[in-house]
Protein backbone atom coordinates (compact mmCIF):
# COMPACT_ATOMS: atom_id res chain seq x y z
CA UNK A 1 0.00 0.00 0.00
CA UNK A 2 1.29 3.15 -0.82
CA UNK A 3 0.53 6.02 1.66
CA UNK A 4 -0.90 9.53 -0.04
CA UNK A 5 -0.56 12.57 2.33
CA UNK A 6 0.24 16.47 1.64
CA UNK A 7 0.80 17.12 5.00
CA UNK A 8 4.97 17.40 5.27
CA UNK A 9 6.15 13.76 7.56
CA UNK A 10 6.88 14.59 11.15
CA UNK A 11 6.77 10.92 12.55
CA UNK A 12 8.48 8.74 9.70
CA UNK A 13 8.95 5.17 11.12
CA UNK A 14 12.08 5.34 8.37
CA UNK A 15 14.65 8.20 7.40
CA UNK A 16 16.47 7.38 3.74
CA UNK A 17 19.48 9.74 3.67
CA UNK A 18 20.94 10.47 0.05
CA UNK A 19 24.30 12.14 0.23
CA UNK A 20 24.86 13.95 -2.91
CA UNK A 21 27.93 15.99 -4.94
CA UNK A 22 28.48 16.60 -8.43
CA UNK A 23 25.78 13.87 -9.32
CA UNK A 24 23.87 15.88 -11.66
CA UNK A 25 23.66 13.15 -14.56
CA UNK A 26 22.13 10.54 -11.92
CA UNK A 27 20.43 12.32 -8.67
CA UNK A 28 16.93 12.11 -10.61
CA UNK A 29 17.39 8.22 -11.65
CA UNK A 30 18.43 7.97 -7.67
CA UNK A 31 15.28 9.90 -6.15
CA UNK A 32 13.05 8.30 -8.75
CA UNK A 33 14.18 4.96 -7.35
CA UNK A 34 13.89 5.82 -3.97
CA UNK A 35 10.24 7.66 -4.51
CA UNK A 36 8.90 4.35 -5.58
CA UNK A 37 9.11 2.74 -2.68
CA UNK A 38 5.52 0.77 -1.45
CA UNK A 39 5.09 1.03 2.01
CA UNK A 40 2.14 0.65 4.52
CA UNK A 41 4.33 3.00 7.07
CA UNK A 42 5.34 6.21 7.20
CA UNK A 43 8.95 7.51 5.70
CA UNK A 44 10.88 10.61 4.74
CA UNK A 45 13.56 11.41 2.61
CA UNK A 46 16.57 13.61 3.48
CA UNK A 47 19.14 14.66 1.04
CA UNK A 48 22.00 16.40 1.96
CA UNK A 49 23.79 18.49 -1.28
CA UNK A 50 26.82 18.73 -0.20
CA UNK A 51 27.44 22.19 -2.30
CA UNK A 52 27.22 21.12 -6.32
CA UNK A 53 28.12 23.29 -8.93
CA UNK A 54 27.43 21.07 -11.77
CA UNK A 55 23.27 21.56 -11.53
CA UNK A 56 22.68 18.84 -9.27
CA UNK A 57 21.31 21.52 -6.57
CA UNK A 58 18.57 22.76 -9.07
CA UNK A 59 17.58 18.86 -9.48
CA UNK A 60 17.18 18.56 -5.92
CA UNK A 61 15.63 21.64 -5.46
CA UNK A 62 12.92 20.28 -8.23
CA UNK A 63 12.43 17.36 -6.79
CA UNK A 64 11.61 18.87 -2.95
CA UNK A 65 9.55 21.20 -4.18
CA UNK A 66 7.50 18.42 -6.29
CA UNK A 67 7.47 16.13 -2.98
CA UNK A 68 7.34 19.34 -0.20
CA UNK A 69 5.74 16.05 2.10
CA UNK A 70 8.26 13.48 1.83
CA UNK A 71 11.50 15.15 1.04
CA UNK A 72 13.81 17.76 3.63
CA UNK A 73 16.35 19.33 1.11
CA UNK A 74 19.59 20.22 2.98
CA UNK A 75 22.04 22.40 2.00
CA UNK A 76 26.20 22.29 2.56
CA UNK A 77 28.75 24.79 2.08
CA UNK A 78 32.19 23.67 0.22
CA UNK A 79 33.54 25.77 3.12
CA UNK A 80 32.47 22.94 5.70
CA UNK A 81 34.06 19.66 4.39
CA UNK A 82 35.50 17.28 6.37
CA UNK A 83 39.59 16.50 5.09
CA UNK A 84 40.93 13.01 5.68
CA UNK A 85 44.93 12.91 4.67
CA UNK A 86 44.50 16.00 3.01
CA UNK A 87 41.74 15.13 0.78
CA UNK A 88 38.08 16.66 0.81
CA UNK A 89 35.43 14.43 1.73
CA UNK A 90 31.33 14.29 1.78
CA UNK A 91 31.81 12.76 5.25
CA UNK A 92 30.61 16.05 6.94
CA UNK A 93 27.46 15.88 4.97
CA UNK A 94 26.68 12.19 5.74
CA UNK A 95 26.86 13.47 9.47
CA UNK A 96 24.75 15.86 9.46
CA UNK A 97 21.87 13.82 7.41
CA UNK A 98 22.44 10.40 10.17
CA UNK A 99 22.03 13.75 12.76
CA UNK A 100 18.92 15.02 11.26
CA UNK A 101 17.24 11.51 10.66
CA UNK A 102 13.96 11.14 12.80
CA UNK A 103 12.87 7.37 11.59
CA UNK A 104 13.32 4.29 14.17
CA UNK A 105 15.50 3.19 11.25
CA UNK A 106 17.73 4.17 8.52
CA UNK A 107 18.27 3.85 5.04
CA UNK A 108 21.63 5.13 2.76
CA UNK A 109 21.21 5.70 -0.73
CA UNK A 110 24.64 7.95 -2.31
CA UNK A 111 22.95 10.50 -4.90
CA UNK A 112 25.14 7.79 -7.58
CA UNK A 113 23.43 4.79 -6.84
CA UNK A 114 19.81 3.51 -7.07
CA UNK A 115 17.39 0.50 -5.70
CA UNK A 116 15.67 -0.96 -8.09
CA UNK A 117 13.18 -2.86 -5.82
CA UNK A 118 9.76 -0.89 -5.05
CA UNK A 119 9.63 -3.22 -1.82
CA UNK A 120 12.83 -3.41 -0.79
CA UNK A 121 12.21 -0.75 2.20
CA UNK A 122 9.05 -2.87 3.26
CA UNK A 123 10.91 -5.81 3.41
CA UNK A 124 13.87 -4.63 5.37
CA UNK A 125 11.36 -3.21 7.92
CA UNK A 126 9.92 -5.97 8.17
CA UNK A 127 12.36 -8.20 9.44
CA UNK A 128 14.39 -5.30 11.66
CA UNK A 129 10.66 -5.12 13.52
CA UNK A 130 10.43 -8.77 13.89
CA UNK A 131 13.74 -9.27 15.21
CA UNK A 132 14.58 -6.95 18.15
CA UNK A 133 18.18 -8.44 18.03
CA UNK A 134 18.86 -7.76 14.27
CA UNK A 135 20.61 -4.17 14.14
CA UNK A 136 20.39 -3.73 10.79
CA UNK A 137 20.10 -5.85 7.97
CA UNK A 138 21.39 -5.95 3.96
CA UNK A 139 20.94 -7.80 0.89
CA UNK A 140 22.95 -8.13 -2.30
CA UNK A 141 23.31 -5.55 -5.59
CA UNK A 142 23.82 -5.37 -9.02
CA UNK A 143 26.51 -3.13 -10.55
CA UNK A 144 25.98 -0.55 -13.44
CA UNK A 145 28.00 1.67 -15.69
CA UNK A 146 27.65 5.71 -16.04
CA UNK A 147 25.13 4.59 -18.54
CA UNK A 148 23.03 2.37 -16.18
CA UNK A 149 24.25 -0.69 -18.02
CA UNK A 150 24.51 -4.28 -16.38
CA UNK A 151 28.40 -4.62 -15.15
CA UNK A 152 27.50 -7.27 -12.52
CA UNK A 153 24.51 -8.96 -11.82
CA UNK A 154 25.46 -9.41 -8.27
CA UNK A 155 28.21 -7.23 -6.18
CA UNK A 156 28.97 -10.57 -4.09
CA UNK A 157 28.13 -13.92 -5.37
CA UNK A 158 26.90 -14.63 -2.02
CA UNK A 159 25.93 -13.47 1.02
CA UNK A 160 25.77 -15.05 4.98
CA UNK A 161 22.59 -14.71 6.56
CA UNK A 162 23.72 -13.32 9.33
CA UNK A 163 26.77 -11.75 10.18
CA UNK A 164 28.56 -10.63 13.86
CA UNK A 165 30.83 -7.60 14.67
CA UNK A 166 33.74 -10.36 14.99
CA UNK A 167 33.30 -11.47 11.72
CA UNK A 168 33.29 -8.14 9.69
CA UNK A 169 37.34 -7.48 9.59
CA UNK A 170 37.99 -9.18 6.03
CA UNK A 171 39.35 -7.76 2.83
CA UNK A 172 36.47 -7.05 1.21
CA UNK A 173 33.49 -5.09 2.85
CA UNK A 174 30.37 -7.78 3.12
CA UNK A 175 27.77 -5.86 1.38
CA UNK A 176 27.31 -2.57 -0.21
CA UNK A 177 25.91 0.32 1.16
CA UNK A 178 23.02 1.10 -0.63
CA UNK A 179 21.60 -2.24 0.67
CA UNK A 180 21.76 -1.89 4.50
CA UNK A 181 19.22 -0.24 6.81
CA UNK A 182 19.59 -0.12 10.53
CA UNK A 183 18.45 1.13 13.90
CA UNK A 184 18.46 4.52 14.56
CA UNK A 185 20.94 4.48 17.61
CA UNK A 186 21.81 7.32 19.66
CA UNK A 187 25.39 7.43 18.84
CA UNK A 188 24.21 8.76 15.66
CA UNK A 189 23.68 12.13 16.85
CA UNK A 190 27.18 12.38 18.16
CA UNK A 191 29.22 10.18 15.74
CA UNK A 192 32.65 8.71 17.20
CA UNK A 193 35.90 10.46 16.38
CA UNK A 194 37.17 7.41 14.51
CA UNK A 195 34.15 8.10 11.43
CA UNK A 196 35.83 11.66 11.61
CA UNK A 197 39.05 9.98 10.59
CA UNK A 198 39.12 7.18 8.80
CA UNK A 199 38.83 6.91 4.37
CA UNK A 200 36.56 4.33 4.91
CA UNK A 201 32.98 5.49 5.96
CA UNK A 202 30.63 2.21 4.70
CA UNK A 203 32.89 -0.67 6.65
CA UNK A 204 32.92 1.81 9.52
CA UNK A 205 29.07 2.44 10.22
CA UNK A 206 28.62 -1.51 9.65
CA UNK A 207 30.71 -1.90 12.37
CA UNK A 208 29.40 0.48 14.91
CA UNK A 209 26.15 -0.98 14.14
CA UNK A 210 27.13 -4.15 14.28
CA UNK A 211 28.22 -3.86 17.85
CA UNK A 212 24.80 -3.27 19.00
CA UNK A 213 23.42 -6.43 17.54
CA UNK A 214 23.22 -9.17 14.66
CA UNK A 215 23.44 -7.94 11.30
CA UNK A 216 20.78 -9.96 8.87
CA UNK A 217 20.13 -10.67 5.29
CA UNK A 218 17.20 -9.87 3.12
CA UNK A 219 17.11 -12.33 0.28
CA UNK A 220 17.53 -10.74 -3.68
CA UNK A 221 18.71 -8.30 -5.32
CA UNK A 222 17.32 -4.45 -4.65
CA UNK A 223 20.06 -1.62 -5.28
CA UNK A 224 22.60 -0.92 -7.67
CA UNK A 225 26.12 0.07 -6.99
CA UNK A 226 27.23 2.81 -10.11
CA UNK A 227 30.68 2.18 -10.97
CA UNK A 228 32.03 5.54 -12.45
CA UNK A 229 35.39 7.50 -13.30
CA UNK A 230 33.92 9.98 -10.56
CA UNK A 231 32.95 7.96 -7.64
CA UNK A 232 34.30 7.98 -4.37
CA UNK A 233 35.72 4.51 -4.54
CA UNK A 234 37.88 6.40 -7.60
CA UNK A 235 39.33 8.40 -5.11
CA UNK A 236 43.33 8.37 -4.52
CA UNK A 237 42.45 6.94 -1.24
CA UNK A 238 40.75 3.97 -2.48
CA UNK A 239 43.74 2.73 -4.54
CA UNK A 240 46.69 1.18 -4.46
CA UNK A 241 48.96 0.79 -1.79
CA UNK A 242 47.20 3.84 0.08
CA UNK A 243 43.89 1.15 -0.27
CA UNK A 244 45.83 -1.21 2.20
CA UNK A 245 47.30 1.38 4.64
CA UNK A 246 43.43 3.19 5.22
CA UNK A 247 41.81 -0.39 5.66
CA UNK A 248 44.55 -1.42 8.31
CA UNK A 249 44.12 2.06 10.21
CA UNK A 250 40.32 1.42 10.12
CA UNK A 251 40.56 -1.86 11.58
CA UNK A 252 42.84 -0.33 14.27
CA UNK A 253 40.44 2.38 15.03
CA UNK A 254 38.06 0.24 15.42
CA UNK A 255 39.51 -2.34 17.47
CA UNK A 256 40.46 0.64 19.62
CA UNK A 257 36.82 1.33 20.16
CA UNK A 258 35.87 -2.49 20.78
CA UNK A 259 38.59 -3.28 23.26
CA UNK A 260 38.92 -6.83 23.32
CA UNK A 261 36.01 -7.59 21.11
CA UNK A 262 37.51 -8.27 17.43
CA UNK A 263 41.49 -8.06 18.35
CA UNK A 264 42.42 -11.68 16.51
CA UNK A 265 40.20 -10.99 13.38
CA UNK A 266 41.74 -7.05 13.22
CA UNK A 267 45.02 -8.98 13.19
CA UNK A 268 44.66 -11.14 10.71
CA UNK A 269 42.71 -8.57 8.45
CA UNK A 270 46.03 -5.78 9.02
CA UNK A 271 48.72 -9.00 7.94
CA UNK A 272 46.56 -9.80 5.27
CA UNK A 273 46.73 -5.84 3.85
CA UNK A 274 50.09 -5.47 5.01
CA UNK A 275 51.29 -8.53 2.56
CA UNK A 276 49.44 -6.68 -0.39
CA UNK A 277 51.85 -3.40 0.61
CA UNK A 278 54.61 -5.64 1.09
CA UNK A 279 53.98 -7.31 -2.77
CA UNK A 280 54.52 -3.46 -4.35
CA UNK A 281 56.63 -1.42 -2.07
CA UNK A 282 60.36 -1.15 -0.94
CA UNK A 283 61.58 -1.50 2.12
CA UNK A 284 61.59 2.61 2.47
CA UNK A 285 57.91 3.06 1.31
CA UNK A 286 56.87 -0.32 3.89
CA UNK A 287 58.90 1.73 6.68
CA UNK A 288 56.99 4.91 5.98
CA UNK A 289 53.30 3.27 6.13
CA UNK A 290 54.33 1.52 9.27
CA UNK A 291 55.51 4.64 10.41
CA UNK A 292 52.27 6.60 9.60
CA UNK A 293 49.81 3.76 11.12
CA UNK A 294 52.34 3.92 14.56
CA UNK A 295 51.83 7.46 15.20
CA UNK A 296 48.21 7.60 14.56
CA UNK A 297 47.28 3.95 16.51
CA UNK A 298 50.45 2.98 18.58
CA UNK A 299 48.63 1.06 21.05
CA UNK A 300 47.42 -1.63 18.57
CA UNK A 301 51.09 -2.47 18.32
CA UNK A 302 52.54 -2.03 22.04
CA UNK A 303 49.83 -4.66 23.07
CA UNK A 304 50.65 -7.19 20.07
CA UNK A 305 54.85 -7.06 20.16
CA UNK A 306 54.80 -10.41 18.29
CA UNK A 307 52.85 -8.84 15.10
CA UNK A 308 54.64 -5.31 15.47
CA UNK A 309 58.12 -7.48 15.32
CA UNK A 310 57.02 -9.41 11.99
CA UNK A 311 55.72 -5.43 10.25
CA UNK A 312 59.41 -4.45 11.84
CA UNK A 313 61.61 -6.85 9.99
CA UNK A 314 59.26 -6.66 7.06
CA UNK A 315 60.86 -3.01 6.01
CA UNK A 316 64.48 -3.82 7.24
CA UNK A 317 66.96 -4.77 4.28
CA UNK A 318 67.41 -8.21 3.53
Amino acid sequence: MINVRTAPITDPLVSVVVPTYRHARFIAKCLDSILMQQCDFEWELIIGEDGSDDGTKEICMRYAEEHPERIRLMHRDRRDVIKIRGKATGRANVVKLYQEARGRYVALCEGDDLWTDPLKLQRQVALLESDPNCAGCYHNSSVVDDAGALVKAQWRDALPARLELSELPAPQSPFHTTSFVFRRYPWLKRMPSLFLRTAVGDLALFALVAGEGTLRCVSGSMSSYRMHGAGITAATLHHGTRFHIERMRLWMYLDRHFPGRIRDATSRVCGWHWNKIMEHTSGRQRLSALWELFIDVPMWFVVRPRTSVYLLRSVLPR
